[in-house]
């Protein structure tokens, strides 16, 4: 089974992404405000910029300010007055949002340390929308919103969560092409037009989600954890394989196993197995082989025991399936037949 086909972005296909500084405004163009211009954010100001649209960028780091400053409008976040930046469509945010080193948890202070840029811009712009693009805690959103709407004096301004899923070593190429967009706002309510509508620059409404901001937050973080997951779960594959060999003399190829298991689970093959939340895995193998494989973890002494974990949540979740008398799913959600998985 194929996934879908991604278009690379070259000169030849794109050549607009390659000489963007030299685009046209187009009829009915946006005025978008970039605030960070690094990898996303200079990404997108390119992307946009090559369909038509007006883009100006904020950003702190004097090194990004100079390469993007010959084909944008830049603005240094602390040093230059933006008063005259105006006619603003939508306020873009992509600022980091690193781990704290204390505890692990994000980061929010650069992305309330934007509010005095916003504030200014909304104040001479009062009916553009603010977007935050950044990976941040659930919640922070509505925290932005109350806390800019405080600083405008109860100026009610929309700030909405769109995520982005692009790949570092392929941002623009991502941009261009992308393959789902999501865009949170409040209550799960139809967007604005003008954020909705650059989007259909470059795919169509059938590949745009809309979703609450709350949903919108915790899938970004979900997103990047499951793709996480699968290469913990497979390096815990090569740890065990590594220790049963060790121990029993033998060689056993985790790339091997990890290959062929392209070709023959179903969780890998079909890509919405195992997706509908709310159940456990029941049936005669799933249980009894995840057993197993938490008890070779011990077995063989490994430290992290993420097999285990499999189990403990199972557990947990056919605890409740059984107290709200759900009934077991054998064969798994979004079960499909052996001849959609060639």
């Amino acid at each position: 089974m194929k996934g879908p086909k991604l278009s690379t972005t070259t000169k030849e296909s794109h050549p607009e992404a390659f000489s963007h500084c030299a685009a046209v405004p187009k009829k009915g163009c946006k005025h978008i405000v970039q605030i960070g211009c690094g990898v996303v954010g200079a990404a997108y100001m390119k992307a946009f910029q090559c369909k038509g649209h007006k883009v100006t960028g904020i950003e702190a780091s004097p090194r990004i300010i100079d390469e993007l400053g010959s084909k944008f409008r830049m603005y240094h976040v602390s040093d230059d007055d933006m008063s005259e930046i105006s006619n603003v469509d939508l306020i873009l945010i992509s600022v980091p949002t690193p781990c704290k080193t204390e505890n692990g948890r994000l980061d929010m202070s650069y992305i309330f340390g934007t509010l005095d840029n916003v504030k200014a811009l909304v104040q001479n712009n009062p009916n553009s929308v603010v977007v935050i693009r950044s990976t941040v805690t659930p919640g922070t959103v509505c925290q932005y919103k109350d806390a800019l709407n405080d600083q405008l004096g109860g100026q009610q301004v929309e700030v909405l969560f769109q995520p982005e899923f692009l790949r570092a070593s392929s941002a623009l190429d991502d941009v261009m092409n992308p393959w789902h967009v999501v865009i949170g706002t409040h209550g799960g309510a139809e967007p604005p037009k003008a954020l909705y509508d650059i989007y259909l620059d470059f795919t169509d409404e059938s590949n745009i989600e809309i979703m609450s901001v709350e949903e919108a937050e915790l899938l970004k973080i979900f997103h990047n954890s499951f793709n996480a997951c699968k290469i913990s779960f497979f390096n815990q594959c090569n740890l065990l394989c590594k220790e049963i060999s060790k121990q029993n003399g033998k060689k056993i190829d985790a790339n091997t196993i990890a290959h062929t298991l392209v070709h023959t689970c179903e969780g890998l093959r079909n890509v919405e197995y195992g997706t509908k939340t709310g159940h456990g895995y029941y049936g005669s193998c799933l249980p009894k082989d995840s057993s197993e494989l938490k008890g070779l973890e011990a077995e063989y002494g490994l430290t992290s025991r993420l097999y285990a974990e499999v189990v403990n949540v199972n557990d947990e979740v056919v605890s409740i399936d059984k107290l709200e008398k759900r009934g077991e799913i054998v064969d798994g959600d979004f079960h499909k037949p052996p001849s959609e998985l060639k």
